[in-house]
């Protein structure tokens, strides 16, 4: 009601001269106790892209060594390479199982959260590619390719996709072809 609609109003004024978009204001009303209602029928990007946010972050947070994140030099790298307008446009994190990879993701979402930049995760152990549209669809629920979901949310600024549990892919399976194909595109 109006202590939402009061929010956005002082909101909007103070940040005259920055950008504001939806996840930036989105961010705000959550910092304000005002957090946008989690509607299960609610099938809009944005609540999609947040509703996989929640989904990696608990898949992530339930596995952490005595259910605490042991902060890494990597994560802050790899923010600051995503931040960087000349930084590289795909980062590859790799390492042996148990090295803590999966630890730093959990933490690079949590900064980018921090730092209101839309992300959009997905975990293909859990969330397994095998057919295109009907993968975005049926398994995601985005209504489209999730990069131009993800670019609908950011607007003119920056998005990240995380793609994690990669090796999950196997390519031997009978849809090998065609979730070789998704995860490329």
């Amino acid at each position: 009601g109006k202590t939402i609609i009061d929010s956005v109003i002082r909101f909007l004024s103070e940040s005259l001269g920055n950008e504001v978009n939806a996840t930036t204001l989105r961010q705000h009303l959550r910092v304000s106790n005002l957090p946008p209602r989690d509607m299960l029928d609610d099938l809009s990007v944005a609540a999609t892209i947040e509703r996989l946010q929640s989904v990696f972050q608990r898949s992530l947070s339930g596995v952490l060594a005595g259910n605490q994140l042991i902060p890494r030099k990597e994560a802050g790298e790899i923010l600051t390479d995503l931040t960087n307008p000349d930084g590289p446009r795909l980062i590859l994190l790799h390492g042996r199982s148990g090295y803590g990879k999966s630890g730093v993701l959990l933490e690079v979402t949590h900064r980018l959260i921090q730092s209101a930049i839309p992300f959009l995760p997905i975990r293909l152990d859990s969330q397994r590619p095998e057919s295109g549209d009907v993968y975005f669809r049926d398994i995601l629920g985005l209504d489209d390719h999730p990069v131009r979901c993800l670019l609908s949310v950011a607007g003119n600024g920056s998005a990240v996709l995380v793609v994690d549990q990669l090796d999950a892919v196997r390519w031997t399976a009978s849809h090998s072809e065609s979730a070789w194909q998704i995860c490329r595109d």
